[in-house]
């Protein structure tokens, strides 16, 4: 679902006409949906900011970065749940930025946020985020293993 409750109308008259609904890579149960393939992305947002925390690569009153092509998506939702969960009680914040689907614009929002904020770690919450990191940070002139880069996507 591209946001929570999108789909509930849709979702409604689908299983009044006898045809099975199922949710692929972002959920949203409250629409009555039958199924769901994909992650627990309220999970994934958690063991992201666990890995940091108990790497010791972020710290109280630091700022994470998490860029995002869709702010306000269901899968940016759940996700920031889930890393929420982990900072806020540790005094730990972060920004989610919306960084925009054009893969140009990407880059140019993404190397101008690192170089104005120089943020302690990066949680890339899509995949076209997460698949700009080498050139964002060529861009910002960040050396490779500088800042640690965790999240979602099928990049390599």
């Amino acid at each position: 679902s591209a946001q929570p409750g999108l789909w509930t109308e849709e979702v409604k008259a689908a299983k009044a006409a006898g045809i099975p609904i199922v949710f692929f890579n972002t959920d949203d149960p409250a629409t009555g949906r039958q199924a769901y393939v994909g992650a627990d992305l309220k999970e994934a947002g958690a063991i992201w900011a666990k890995y940091l925390v108990e790497h010791k690569m972020v710290k109280q009153g630091d700022k994470v970065f998490l860029p995002v092509e869709v702010p306000g998506a269901s899968y940016q939702q759940l996700e920031t749940e889930g890393i929420a969960s982990v900072f806020d009680p540790l005094g730990i914040r972060y920004d989610v930025v919306d960084c925009g689907t054009d893969p140009a614009g990407i880059i140019a929002k993404m190397t101008d946020y690192m170089v104005a904020n120089n943020p302690p770690a990066i949680i890339a919450l899509g995949d076209s985020v997460a698949a700009s990191i080498k050139r964002v940070f060529d861009g910002a002139g960040v050396p490779a293993g500088k800042i640690p880069v965790v999240g979602w996507g099928n990049s390599k």
